[in-house]
């Protein structure tokens, strides 16, 4: 049987040691004690996608911009200025004096090198895509200045360089005896960053040092960090996690069910804090029939009826809870010009099954809904979509699967989440899974859609960017491509010794973390 928090508690207590610990051993020392549900595989985040990750090279990495996490927008960080000399040429001038952990200085060489070889093949790198659609190439136009020349002028360039542009020394990944002469795990155990914070050690799987690092700039927007050390340990068990908030042995956790974090909240030790994220659920539907040509879902009033299948409000207050929030629109109310001007579907049953009889489905049919996480919300859907009459079943599997699958037209439904890199733009979701770009088949028929997303992703101007979202966002609603659910809390648990304000988009940044 699982161990439950509060049983823990007891059993923590039962040992004398939530008597003994300190409230807080990492203030003792200056040092956060962090735990994590997954482990850190790679320092290298050019080669990870996991959230893990991301909340670690925030730390030890630098990228051209910064998100601020107050407006969401791109500032400069290495970059001093920048300037569009037309819609697809940009040059960026860098600050002098910016050091590597390992003393030497940034220069303009080391930032073509690194965003030349992120977008080129030999990379492999997780989001070589993300930069190769739009960046064809970089120049050094100086020591501290670089030309970033474009396929086609596109609206994300500032907030792809803040959350992906990791900078690395020229050469880092040269190995002429390693395949193609790329060595892509060159920084894997020990990256040479930019970063408030450098490496001390990493044991992969287990444990990870870092320390404040003295030659970091004073006048970033980052800022010098309060604490002088973090160490980053893997604890899957959330239970455990909570004993250890409760203990003292640990400062800080996130992404934790809510259910543990009231209980550690209600046993005075530690807090529970909720924040927001970026991350949404939804369903994708074979609209376009790239899975199941003529299939049901083909059919508008089917896409209707499961959008009023579903208990949105019900699922948020009984399985979600904390900050969660129903969504009706294919992108997170927080994002710049997700509009919320769009057709609604109310949870309506009786409505639901007249518009699966008028489809031509009385009596409905069959489907399986693949899905990869959040397990009890899929389950909710399909007892939800069944009372309607569809025969669902649940094909619980790896992301990975769904992806293979996904791509060889296997999938005609599935519960999808995304957290758009925690960009507060809807040009981060949107062209994901709508328009020319994606990867994704379940709409590409409706080529006005996708030329509304062409328009709102190739213009800096924000009216007009304003204007085709909000067009293409009330044609993805008035069409049903999606079943928009809700947008996620996210629970963090924290020392009461530990200052820690939740981001507004859900990223973590615990450089700016300090004591009370």
């Amino acid at each position: 049987m699982k161990t439950t928090p509060l049983a823990l508690v007891g059993a923590v207590a039962a040992t004398g040691l939530l008597m003994s610990a300190p409230v807080s051993a990492g203030k003792k020392d200056d040092t956060l004690n962090v735990v994590l549900p997954r482990d850190v595989q790679t320092l290298d985040n050019m080669y990870s996608t996991r959230r893990e990750s991301h909340i670690v090279t925030k730390m030890i990495d630098d990228m051209l911009f910064y998100l601020d996490p107050v407006s969401g927008n791109p500032v400069p960080n290495l970059a001093k200025s920048h300037k569009f000399t037309n819609d697809s040429t940009l040059d960026i001038e860098l600050h002098r004096g910016i050091k590597f952990h390992d003393g030497s200085e940034l220069k303009a060489e080391d930032v073509a090198y690194s965003l030349n070889f992120q977008r080129s093949k030999k990379s492999k790198a997780k989001r070589r895509k993300r930069f190769a659609f739009w960046l064809k190439n970089v120049e050094v136009m100086g020591p501290y200045t670089v030309r970033l020349n474009m396929v086609r002028p596109y609206t994300l360039a500032l907030y792809d360089l803040a959350n992906y542009s990791r900078i690395r020394k020229k050469g880092t990944y040269d190995d002429p005896k390693a395949p193609d002469g790329v060595n892509t795990a060159a920084q894997q155990m020990a990256v040479n960053g930019l970063g408030p914070y450098k490496v001390v050690s990493f044991q992969p799987r287990k444990k990870l040092i870092l320390e404040r690092f003295e030659g970091y700039r004073k006048d970033g927007p980052k800022g010098i960090p309060a604490i002088k050390r973090v160490t980053v340990r893997t604890v899957p068990d959330f239970g455990t996690q909570a004993a250890e908030l409760m203990a003292g042995s640990a400062d800080w956790a996130y992404n934790v069910p809510t259910d543990v974090a009231m209980d550690v909240a209600a046993s005075g030790r530690a807090r529970h804090i909720a924040g927001p994220s970026m991350r949404v659920a939804f369903l994708v539907l074979d609209a376009s029939g790239s899975a199941e040509p003529n299939g049901p879902l083909t059919k508008l009033k089917v896409r209707q009826a499961m959008n009023h299948a579903i208990d949105k409000t019900s699922i948020v207050n009984n399985l979600v809870k904390g900050k969660a929030q129903v969504i009706h629109a294919a992108c997170n109310p927080v994002q710049f010009a997700c509009t919320q001007d769009v057709k609604t579907y109310a949870y309506d049953p009786a409505k639901a099954k007249k518009l699966l009889a008028d489809a031509g489905y009385p009596n409905g049919f069959p489907l399986v809904l693949w899905a990869y996480r959040e397990r009890p919300v899929g389950e909710a859907i399909i007892n939800q979509l069944k009372q309607i009459g569809i025969d669902v079943s649940l094909r619980y599997v790896k992301g990975s699967t769904l992806a293979k699958a996904r791509k060889k037209d296997e999938v005609v439904a599935y519960h999808a989440t995304t957290g758009s890199g925690s960009i507060a733009h809807t040009g981060a979701i949107v062209p994901s899974y709508f328009g020319p770009r994606t990867i994704h088949k379940y709409a590409q028929h409706d080529k006005k859609l996708s030329d509304l997303v062409v328009k709102a992703t190739s213009s800096y101007d924000e009216e007009v960017q304003k204007s085709n979202f909000r067009l293409a966002l009330k044609r993805i609603a008035d069409q049903a491509y999606w079943v928009p659910i809700y947008k996620y809390s996210l629970n963090y648990l924290a020392s009461n010794e530990l200052d820690f304000d939740p981001p507004s988009d859900g990223m973590p940044r615990l450089f700016l973390a300090k004591w009370k």
